[in-house]
C-alpha cells in the first residue's frame, strides 16, 4: 500500500482573520490587516529624544565663563561671588538693549577689575591683561561700558596704597613692612604722580629699605608686573620727600 507524505510549510495563517461578514448569509470576509489601520509605518513621528537640548543662556555661559578666568588667574572664592553679583545686575540692566562686547572676556575682566575692588584685592588692567593675554585697551574699554550700566560701590581707581597690602602679601614681608608702605604710598600719591602699580612697588622698596631687608627691586618688580627701572626712577622722586613717613 502506498503512502505519502504531507510536508506543511505554513500552520498559522499569518493573514487577516475572518472576522467581518461580507453582507451575505454565511459569507465572511477578512479583516483589516495593521498596516491598512496604520498605514505606511516609516511615515509616523519619531518621538523626541530625552538628549535633545534647547539653546544655552547667554547669562549663564558668561557666569561659566567667570569661573574659568577666575580660575585661571588662581582668585578666590569671594571674588568669584562678588563677579557674578556684578555680571548678573548688568545683564539685568541692559536686557533687551544690544550692547557690544558685553559678553567678551574684556567685559568678564573688566567685571573681574571691580570685584577684585570689591574683596579689597585689587589688580590693575595691565595685571589682568598679563594673566589673561586681553589688551589692557579693552578691558578698560568695557569698564567704561560697564559703568554706563552699572554703578560700583566705589568707583574711584585703585589707590597705590591698596596694591601695597597686595605686594606685601605676594612677597611674604612683615606687617611692619606693610604698614610702612602703606603710609608711604599714601603721602606719595598725589605728589610724585605715576601708575598706582610704580608708585605702590617703590613705597614696597622703601619700606623694605628702612626695615632693614634683602628686598631687592627685581624682586618687587616682578610681583608687580613693572620693571626694575620704574621702580628705581620712582624711588628717586620719593627720597627727594623726606616727610613721606
Amino acid at each position: 500500500m502506498a503512502c505519502g507524505r504531507v510536508a506543511q510549510e505554513k500552520i498559522i495563517d499569518t493573514t487577516a482573520e475572518w472576522r467581518d461578514f461580507d453582507g451575505e448569509e454565511g459569507g465572511k470576509a477578512r479583516a483589516e490587516t495593521v498596516d491598512d489601520v496604520l498605514g505606511d509605518v516609516s511615515t509616523l513621528p519619531t518621538p523626541p529624544s530625552s538628549k535633545t537640548r534647547g539653546p544655552v543662556d547667554p547669562l549663564v555661559g558668561c557666569i561659566a565663563r567667570l569661573g574659568e578666568l577666575v580660575v585661571s588667574l588662581d582668585l578666590k572664592a569671594d571674588v568669584k561671588t562678588a563677579a557674578k553679583g556684578i555680571y548678573k545686575q548688568f545683564s539685568t540692566h541692559i536686557r533687551g538693549k544690544k550692547v557690544r562686547g558685553s559678553r567678551s572676556d574684556a567685559m568678564l575682566l573688566a567685571v573681574l577689575f571691580y570685584a577684585l575692588k570689591e574683596c579689597k584685592v585689587p589688580r590693575t588692567f595691565k595685571e589682568l591683561s598679563s594673566a589673561s593675554g586681553v589688551s589692557p585697551h579693552e578691558i578698560m574699554s568695557m569698564s567704561k561700558v560697564l559703568l554706563k550700566h552699572w554703578t560700583p560701590a566705589r568707583a574711584e581707581p585703585v589707590a597705590p596704597f591698596e596694591l601695597v597690602v597686595r605686594l606685601c602679601s605676594v612677597l611674604e614681608l612683615p606687617e611692619g613692612v606693610k604698614r610702612t608702605g602703606e603710609q608711604i604710598a599714601r603721602n606719595a600719591a598725589s605728589r610724585v604722580g605715576g601708575h598706582p602699580m610704580s608708585v605702590a612697588a617703590a613705597a614696597v622698596f622703601m619700606a623694605t629699605q628702612l626695615g632693614h631687608l634683602n628686598t631687592t627691586e627685581r624682586d618687587i618688580a616682578k610681583a608687580a608686573s613693572v620693571s626694575p627701572s620704574t621702580i628705581k626712577n620712582t624711588y628717586a622722586k620719593m627720597k627727594e620727600m623726606h616727610d613721606l613717613i
